[in-house]
């Protein structure tokens, strides 16, 4: 999970695309199986645009949960990268915060469930609200 970037035209949604991150960052670490960076360890890659390949070997992670957040109409965009490759496993735009946090997350963790439980059954889809 790395900090949301500001992408508004006036790069004034730091704070909230900072909060996003590390609300994420919570909530994620609550699913039972699936390896969470903590928030010091992800945000010393804020502001840098270093390869995705580079920052999972570093994080020692398999998959990176990164996004941007662009105040003009309150657009959310999450994407989970194969940190191996750098190839997207899953992207999703959300128009909305209440659309991201009644879709969004349970979203990733059926991805988490499909693509990276040993059992292939992995953890169930819940529902964890940003609110």
């Amino acid at each position: 999970m790395l900090p949301f970037e500001d992408m508004s035209g006036a790069k004034d949604q730091e704070y909230f695309s900072d909060g996003l991150a590390e609300q994420l960052i919570n909530d994620l670490d609550k699913v039972s199986g699936l390896k969470v960076v903590g928030r010091s360890s992800a945000f010393q890659f804020k502001g840098k645009n270093e390869d995705l390949r580079d920052v999972g070997r570093k994080l020692g992670v398999a998959n990176v949960l990164e996004g941007s957040v662009r105040r003009d109409g309150n657009h959310i965009t999450a994407e989970l990268i194969k940190a191996d490759d750098g190839f997207q496993l899953w992207s999703q735009t959300y128009d909305s915060i209440r659309c991201m946090c009644a879709y969004g997350i349970t979203r990733i963790q059926i991805i988490y469930s499909r693509y990276f439980s040993a059992s292939g059954r992995g953890n169930r889809a819940k529902l964890i609200c940003l609110a």
